[in-house]
């Protein structure tokens, strides 16, 4: 699931998620993961991309684990309920962190 937010926080984007309780993706730099149990998976898969005044994300669910060695596929789900559950309170905590 894909949206869209203006970039005017009164924080640093990093310090915000983490906040929110994401953490960096250990191999890739412009995303960001949280658990979604005690279980490394399934975990929110959380993209970012920066275009001057406006942030796109990219939300899924990685089910598990890459399947074979050396592919990124992982079972992921992409559009559900809890997906835009997830999307709308991301939205929502950035929303208290824009700058006035």
């Amino acid at each position: 699931m894909d949206f869209k937010i203006k970039a005017n926080f009164n924080e640093n984007l990093n310090t915000i998620l983490q906040e929110c309780g994401y953490r960096l993706h250990p191999k890739y730099g412009d995303s960001y993961i949280r658990s979604i149990s005690r279980e490394f998976y399934p975990r929110w898969h959380l993209y970012i991309k920066n275009n001057k005044n406006v942030i796109e994300f990219s939300i899924h669910i990685d089910q598990k684990k890459a399947s074979y060695k050396g592919h990124t596929a992982h079972s992921g789900e992409y559009d559900d309920a809890m997906i835009k559950d997830e999307a709308k309170r991301i939205i929502s905590f950035l929303s208290k962190h824009v700058a006035k």
